[in-house]
């Protein structure tokens, strides 16, 4: 049984469903309105604090110096991208930023989500958009096993950047 903590979701939908769930264990909060809003694509930066707050019981202080010249000690989201680099989840760009901004793909979340909760890469799938020889193609099948995208049964579409819906069911998945 849930609460719905969000106005903007309905509890007997899967998105609201979704939503509480990852209220109720912590790992969102919504915005001070509070809304969801899960129409709205998500960016790295969320995604970094969902995917660690998901798979982890605390929040660990990196030692060391950060290698993310664009993720500073006062952003919101420092914790959660500077673990999310030290455990092999998140890497920067070549120019050393993490570009906690950009919108996430499908197929960016996939490789996260293998790295996070140490999935197996090469699980079986129908998806007949996946080229064999795509960086993303091994990790297709985790989207199709753990029924991450409901929706999506024959078309994965690895480039679509995700909304917040899209990531709450994921993870409650």
């Amino acid at each position: 049984t849930y609460t719905n903590p969000f106005k903007d979701t309905h509890i007997l939908m899967l998105e609201g469903k979704a939503a509480a769930e990852l209220y109720r264990r912590g790992i969102t909060s919504g915005y001070n309105d509070k809304t969801f809003r899960g129409y709205r694509e998500i960016n790295r930066a969320e995604v970094a604090k969902f995917l660690i707050a998901s798979r982890y019981d605390e929040i660990y202080e990196v030692e060391g110096t950060n290698t993310l010249n664009d993720v500073k000690s006062w952003h919101w989201f420092y914790p959660y991208v500077r673990m999310a680099n030290s455990e092999g989840i998140v890497t920067g760009y070549k120019d050393g930023t993490f570009r906690a901004a950009n919108t996430i793909n499908t197929a960016e979340f996939l490789k996260m989500m293998a790295k996070t909760f140490e999935i197996p890469d090469n699980l079986p799938h129908g998806y007949k958009d996946i080229e064999p020889a795509a960086w993303y193609a091994p990790l297709a099948g985790i989207a199709s096993t753990y029924k991450l995208f409901p929706e999506r049964t024959n078309e994965l579409d690895p480039g679509r950047n995700l909304t917040r819906t899209e990531v709450a069911i994921a993870l409650y998945n």
